[in-house]
């Protein structure tokens, strides 16, 4: 389990860990059962080899490797496994859309309307979006950081784990514009996750959920070198315990929706 780390002094704060999305993320395609080609599916062996060497540096620097996608672990975890590449990442970090389904972690069954009987067309309709939206916020990958992820990142003892996860899941100062080429640090400075997707919305989701998530914006054809070293320089950063700002961590971010024109 990603857990803790332990400091000089007894102190702790919690192990780092770097969530990549799946499909167009670590792939540079969509995965499914019938891939039986991993050279092909992770961009050929010079990549393939990149993403290796990658994922056990950041296991040498004791940061967690996780996956977040809404592809099924059920398809992408033998995928992970035929391209050698499973025994890098943290197993209960393997995160897929089992969770949003019966029997998932973060199940919950479809919103009803009711009670709207009085209601005016105009104002059912408001409430029909209201559940609509409370119903996609529910099958998220903001929630699935929050619900999942944060738990596994406390740095304290099981009785303070409510506190902590509330701690963790302070709402942002302001709104991050993702890009691609750069690491977005946290709101808060303290680099705790890592979210790497290629879709945009996700990321401003899961920054929506913490404070202290800093985020990589993927190349639509999966990651490329260039964003590998920016990992392991935000990497290197978070296991010392360096927050954004600090020296060895990538600082560059994207404009705030208030700072833009």
């Amino acid at each position: 389990m990603a857990a803790s780390a332990t400091h000089p002094g007894g102190s702790t704060r919690p192990r780092p860990v770097v969530c990549f999305d799946f499909d167009e993320t670590l792939a540079v395609c969509t995965g499914h059962a019938a891939c039986a080609d991993p050279l092909r599916l992770f961009g050929g062996a010079s990549r393939l080899e990149a993403l290796r060497s990658l994922l056990s540096s950041l296991r040498g620097l004791g940061v967690a490797c996780g996956v977040c996608s809404f592809n099924y672990r059920a398809v992408f975890e033998p995928l992970l496994s035929a391209a050698g590449l499973l025994d890098l990442f943290d197993r209960d970090l393997l995160l897929g859309a089992e969770v949003f389904e019966e029997g998932g972690a973060l199940h919950s069954p479809p919103p009803r309307l009711s009670g709207v009987d009085g209601l005016t067309a105009e104002d059912r309709r408001a409430v029909e979006r209201e559940l609509f939206r409370a119903a996609c916020a529910a099958e998220s990958k903001g929630a699935v950081l929050r619900r999942l992820i944060l738990p596994r990142l406390r740095g304290v003892g099981e009785s303070e784990e409510d506190e902590a996860v509330a701690r963790l899941s302070r709402p942002p100062v302001g709104v991050v514009v993702p890009r691609t080429g750069s690491v977005d640090v946290s709101d808060s400075g303290a680099e705790f996750v890592l979210f790497v997707d290629d879709c945009a919305e996700n990321l401003c989701d899961v920054r929506a959920a913490s404070e202290h998530c800093a985020t990589l914006l993927s190349p639509p054809d999966g990651l490329k070198e260039s964003d590998f070293d920016a990992v392991l320089l935000w990497a290197r950063g978070a296991s010392a315990g360096a927050g954004g700002g600090e020296e060895g961590c990538v600082t560059a971010r994207g404009p705030r929706s208030d700072e833009t024109a």
